[in-house]
C-alpha cells in the first residue's frame, strides 16, 4: 500500500472481553505509522460533520423523546425509537459513538417486544450486538423480557463492519482510504482485523494477534496497514537514527557552552 493521499484511521467497538486501552493503543500506533498521511482525529470530524447536517441533533433528540414517551405512550416511544436509528443510520454515529446507537436499537428492541413484535425486537437487538458486541444493558433501562431476549442471542466477536457507511465517511473526511481496526478476542490473544477500503477498489485485509495485556508494536502496526518491517527502510529514516543524531547535536554544543563557562570562551566549534 502506497502512504500517498489522505487516510482515515478508525476503530469499531472491542469484541468481548477486548480492553478498551489497547483499541485506542493499536489505533495510535497504525495512525503514527502512517505518518504524514493519516488524517488527525477521523472520528472527531466525523462527528462534527453530522453536527454541521443535524444527523446528531435528530439522533439525540428522537432518543430523548423515546425515553420520555416509553411509559405512558409506548406506541409513540416505538416511532421515536425507530426513528433515532434512522437519524444513526443517516450519520456516522456508528462508526464513531457506537454505544450510544447501540442504547437506542436495545431500546427499540424492548418497544418492539412490548408491542408483541418479536421478530422486530430480535432484529434490532441483534443489531446493538453488532454495532457493539460488549453491550451491557442497564437494569434501569430494559425490562426484564427483553433483557432475557437479548442475552439469549450469539455474541458476534468482532463489531460488523458496514462498507457502504465507511466508503460514506472516507468521502465526508476527502480521504482516499479508509483503515478500518476490528478487535476480536480469540482464546488468550486478540486478533486485529484492518480492512483498508479505498474508492473504487476492492477491500483489503490484513492481521495481526496480540496477547492480552500486550500492545500492538511498530512491525504489528505497520504488517496492518501493508507496509514492509521497520528494518526494511533505509538506516537513515529510521527514527533512531535522528533521535540519536539530535543527541549529538546536542552534546555538541554543550561541552563548548560548559567550558565557556569557566573559559568565557563562547563560541561553538563544529
Amino acid at each position: 500500500m502506497s502512504t500517498t493521499g489522505l487516510v482515515a484511521v478508525l476503530s469499531l467497538a472491542p469484541g468481548p472481553g477486548v480492553p478498551l486501552d489497547l483499541v485506542e493503543q493499536a489505533h495510535d500506533s497504525v495512525t503514527r505509522e502512517l505518518g504524514s498521511s493519516a488524517i488527525q482525529n477521523a472520528a472527531a470530524r466525523l462527528r462534527s460533520v453530522d453536527e454541521r447536517t443535524g444527523a446528531r441533533s435528530r439522533f439525540t433528540t428522537a432518543l430523548q423523546r423515546a425515553r420520555r414517551l416509553r411509559a405512558e405512550f409506548p406506541e409513540d416511544a416505538l416511532e421515536a425509537a425507530r426513528e433515532t436509528v434512522a437519524a444513526g443510520d443517516g450519520g456516522f454515529l456508528a462508526l464513531t459513538d457506537p454505544e450510544l446507537v447501540a442504547e437506542a436499537l436495545v431500546l427499540q428492541g424492548g418497544l418492539e417486544l412490548d408491542a408483541g413484535r418479536g421478530a422486530g425486537a430480535r432484529e434490532a437487538f441483534a443489531k446493538a450486538l453488532d454495532t457493539q458486541p460488549g453491550y451491557h444493558a442497564d437494569p434501569a433501562r430494559i425490562g426484564p423480557a427483553a433483557r432475557q431476549a437479548l442475552q439469549e442471542l450469539p455474541r458476534p466477536a468482532c463489531a460488523r463492519l458496514d462498507q457502504p457507511a465507511v466508503r460514506r465517511a472516507a468521502e465526508a473526511l476527502g480521504a482516499q482510504r479508509v483503515v478500518v481496526l476490528q478487535s476480536c478476542p480469540e482464546g488468550g490473544r486478540v486478533r486485529i482485523h484492518a480492512t483498508e477500503i479505498g474508492a473504487g477498489t476492492s477491500p483489503t485485509n490484513r492481521t495481526v494477534a496480540v496477547a492480552l495485556g500486550a500492545r500492538l508494536g511498530s512491525p504489528g502496526a505497520r504488517t496492518l496497514i501493508g507496509l514492509p518491517p521497520d528494518r526494511d527502510r533505509p538506516w537513515y529514516r529510521r527514527p533512531w537514527v535522528w533521535v540519536a543524531a539530535g543527541a549529538v547535536a546536542a552534546a555538541a554544543v554543550a561541552i563548548p557552552l560548559a567550558t565557556a563557562e569557566e573559559t568565557g570562551d563562547v563560541r561553538v566549534h563544529w
